[in-house]
């Protein structure tokens, strides 16, 4: 993993590593580590992007779901040119996706770019991914209704676990 703050950065690895039981390792090497990764998941709240998009791998995912405002950005345009464009809704992203925004008035790409919503995937109304090589994206920047049903989904397999703290307020 790569992290803009190295103390940050490998505190977290060792928490992953003791929490998930896998080998988690830090390195400055943004570029070899973007080259070698299946699933990218940027949760920034940079104002720039954090890699160069020409060095993603075929076949990755990316998840940037940390810059939410028209002006912020994880992705450059390349990255966002050569993937495949789902958004957690249209509305959001027409309205507070940097990632987008930028490359649209930029004239790089178009609002065509953007293939689906999630919940157009999950229900079939559009392809996912079409094959092995193809780079997906998903361009979150937060929707109440997507939050509320994730939680309620950990909530549920929590509580059939047996696991986790309820709070009472």
């Amino acid at each position: 993993m790569v992290g803009r703050d190295p103390v940050r950065a490998h505190a977290f690895a060792a928490r992953m590593r003791d929490a998930l039981g896998v080998p988690v390792d830090v390195t400055g090497d943004r570029r070899a580590v973007i080259r070698k990764a299946e699933v990218i998941t940027c949760a920034t709240t940079s104002a720039r992007p954090l890699f160069a998009g020409r060095d993603i791998s075929p076949g990755a995912h990316v998840d940037a779901v940390g810059a939410f405002r028209p002006a912020t950005r994880e992705i450059d345009s390349e990255g966002i040119r050569r993937s495949y464009v789902v958004v957690d809704t249209y509305e959001g992203a027409w309205e507070e996706a940097g990632d987008l925004l930028i490359p649209i008035k930029a004239r790089e790409i178009t609002r065509r770019h953007v293939k689906a919503e999630l919940a157009e995937v999950v229900t079939r109304k559009k392809p996912g991914r079409a094959n092995g090589e193809q780079i997906t994206l998903f361009k979150s920047v937060g929707w109440a209704p997507e939050d509320a049903a994730t939680a309620r989904l950990a909530y549920d397999r929590a509580m059939a676990q047996g696991v986790g703290t309820e709070v009472c307020l």
